[in-house]
């Protein structure tokens, strides 16, 4: 077991230092935003739009569902998992120091993030916006692998441009995802839960939009 994860963890140092080590200008200035908040803003009220379009009077109901597994798999990743495993981010890690490119800051400074860095929440999060956006809209439009493909690439270039940062190694990312899946999934599986109230597919009026 220490032989795997001693492989595993040379691996994610060398992955994170390539990545972090492979930059631009261009780079630079787009993973520093995509990796903020402010810019994915306008996607999410299209989100929040999208589905009162379609659910109208269940709107607040799947909504509701909608937010409390986006913010739980955002709230039990940073204020549990990260101070439980006390795993450093690859910036606050002493032995990549001189190693990896410190990331700069458009204000001036040097970006650190948090102490901790496993799991990554942004993978969490992105990966619970994705996959229950597609989950609750798909039944609605028509171009669901056009979706599908466009929220796969939403949650890469977050997750990646939080390794081009320096803020996450791969496995803390690969960790985000898996748990985000582990939440959404039951409750997408599960019978029991109507995610999809009054829908009769042979008489939905697909969204123009897609």
């Amino acid at each position: 077991m220490n032989v795997i994860a001693n492989v595993i963890e040379q691996f994610d140092r060398w992955l994170i230092l390539t990545i972090n080590g492979t930059h631009t200008p261009f780079l630079d200035k787009l993973m520093w935003m995509v990796s903020q908040t402010a810019p994915w803003l306008p996607f999410y009220a299209a989100i929040i739009t999208m589905l009162a379009l379609c659910y109208r009077k269940q709107f607040w109901r799947v909504f509701l569902l909608f937010f409390l597994l986006v913010t739980f798999a955002d709230i039990f990743s940073s204020g549990v998992i990260k101070p439980l495993i006390a795993r450093p981010r690859p910036t606050h890690e002493p032995t990549l120091e001189g190693l990896l490119r410190m990331f700069p800051k458009p204000g001036g400074g040097y970006y650190y993030g948090g102490t901790y860095g496993f799991l990554s929440s942004h993978a969490a999060n992105t990966t619970s916006i994705g996959l229950l956006f597609y989950h609750f809209i798909s039944p609605f439009i028509k171009r669901r692998k056009a979706l599908a493909v466009f929220l796969v690439g939403y949650v890469c270039v977050v997750c990646y441009s939080r390794m081009y940062v320096g803020a996450h190694y791969p496995t803390d990312v690969l960790s985000g995802i898996l748990f985000a899946l582990a939440i959404c999934l039951p409750f997408i599986s599960n019978k029991r839960v109507d995610l999809h109230p009054n829908i009769n597919p042979k008489k939905i009026q697909y969204v123009k939009i897609f």
